[in-house]
């Protein structure tokens, strides 16, 4: 067995189905499986950013709570979508439409602080607009149509004519 199939039997235990709200996960069961790729480790380099340097106060964990949570947004809830729907399982499906649904995605990296800056203007009241891991995959994917093929030139890009014509 393999740690997808693992990640999907974790998945499919923590499922629950009530008549008023049919497949549910509860908020427990979330938090473990949002953090099923963690993986702890007691090596030097867990508690050391350099040889012979200082010791860290506390261990840092190999993959830790937000790569878990990417791990399971961009691979893991794909790829079990096409499995349950595949397999015809309602059960699954919802419970990874749950997963996907539970929370902010706390990822950021050099991609979504440029598209912060050049979509919101890093105005706190925008850029808190971000809630959900949906809205973080739509923004890259915003960044990827458009940033990456004018080579991030700004001055030539036509995404604001593509919002002008659509929602203007």
């Amino acid at each position: 067995r393999g740690v997808f199939t693992d990640f999907l039997e974790a998945l499919k235990t923590a499922i629950t189905e009530t008549r008023e709200k049919g497949y549910t996960l509860s908020s427990t069961k979330t938090r473990e499986l949002q953090s099923f790729f963690c993986v702890e480790t007691r090596d030097y380099w867990s508690e050391h950013y350099s040889p012979g340097g200082k010791k860290l106060s506390r261990p840092q964990q190999l993959i830790g709570a937000d790569r878990s949570r990417e791990i399971i947004v961009n691979i893991a809830i794909p790829i079990g979508l096409i499995y349950a729907r595949a397999g015809k399982s309602v059960a699954l499906e919802a419970g990874l439409s749950h997963l996907f649904h539970s929370g902010k995605s706390a990822t950021d990296n050099k991609w979504i602080r440029f598209m912060k800056q050049y979509i919101f203007g890093n105005k706190e009241d925008m850029v808190g607009l971000l809630s959900s891991d949906k809205q973080i995959q739509g923004l890259m994917q915003i960044y990827q149509d458009f940033c990456t093929k004018n080579e991030n030139n700004c001055q030539r890009c036509p995404f604001p004519n593509v919002v002008e014509r659509y929602f203007g």
